[in-house]
């Protein structure tokens, strides 16, 4: 079934064109560095809306949400024209507020189950009599409004630093996200050096950053392996989810600033005032040099 999905991948993706910045590199010697953790999402991967979970416009939801029931076998006709998968999105990120989750991720596949069900209730959909695979439809979906593509010189980046340091991934993320990297790179987050045990997404977590609780979970399992915040560097796109809470924690920080894309300054927002990345990056190319 895992092959299926990464034939999915495939056949949706396509090389992106990275969007430079002008941003100026801050490079510099960190020195005992033992342990780099990457985000993904305009990281490792250029991301065509930026981030995870987020599309280019209203139309373009709409009709990337028609195609998709419509290649399960599912009848949109009577579909209003204004459904949105973010309306449930919201409903259940109320009800994990309630919950005192500040900063809540949601499960995709529940979202999709609920919102068809919801639909299904009003007369609008019948999906009853189909064996839809969930995980299928919200992965096609997300293919069409959220194409990916691997960063310039992301390989080389990481076989520079395997072996080097302990690699590991922090990101606000969703069960199909590990599978870009098989479907488009040909090898799995594991075979490119990232410990399994260091390999943190929010879906899992129902946890998103900026909140600390990945963060505090990755510091917990490198401590095991006699490494410390302070010899561990985080290098992500975002002042105020990477940056600025990496830094909470004690991790040294780089922010990667080399699509335009997905470059998030969060320029106004107070809680990254005063908050400045040991390196900036413009290129993975540069990393490596800085800390090895």
């Amino acid at each position: 079934m895992t092959e299926s999905y990464l034939q999915v991948i495939r056949e949706h993706a396509s090389p992106l064109d990275l969007q430079p910045t002008d941003e100026k590199p801050k490079l510099g010697r960190l020195p005992n560095i033992k342990a780099v953790i990457f985000d993904i999402y305009g990281t490792m991967l250029m991301s065509g809306s930026g981030e995870v979970g987020t599309a280019a416009t209203e139309n373009h939801h709409f009709e990337a949400i028609q195609t998709t029931l419509q290649a399960h076998g599912v009848d949109t006709t009577n579909l209003p024209a204004d459904f949105r998968l973010e309306a449930t999105i919201r409903q259940h990120h109320d009800l994990a507020r309630e919950a005192d989750i500040e900063f809540p991720e949601v499960d995709i596949l529940a979202v999709w189950k609920d919102a068809l069900a919801e639909c299904a209730a009003a007369g609008q959909l019948n999906v009853d009599q189909l064996d839809l695979d969930y995980r299928q439809v919200a992965l096609e979906y997300e293919c069409r409004v959220n194409p990916v593509w691997p960063m310039p010189n992301l390989e080389n980046c990481l076989d520079a630093l395997r072996g080097e340091a302990i690699l590991g991934v922090i990101s606000n993320a969703q069960f199909f996200t590990p599978l870009l990297f098989p479907a488009l790179m040909l090898r799995t987050l594991d075979d490119m050096g990232f410990k399994g045990n260091i390999q943190f997404f929010s879906y899992k977590f129902r946890d998103a950053k900026p909140s600390l609780s990945m963060f505090n979970a990755a510091i917990d399992e490198l401590k095991k392996e006699g490494i410390s915040a302070q010899e561990t560097l985080y290098l992500g796109n975002d002042m105020l989810n990477d940056i600025s809470t990496a830094a909470k924690c004690g991790m040294k920080t780089a922010l990667f600033a080399g699509d335009a894309r997905s470059l998030r300054h969060r320029q106004g927002d107070s809680r990254v005032q005063g908050c400045s990345p040991d390196l900036v990056l413009t290129d993975l190319s540069q990393l490596a040099n800085c800390i090895l």
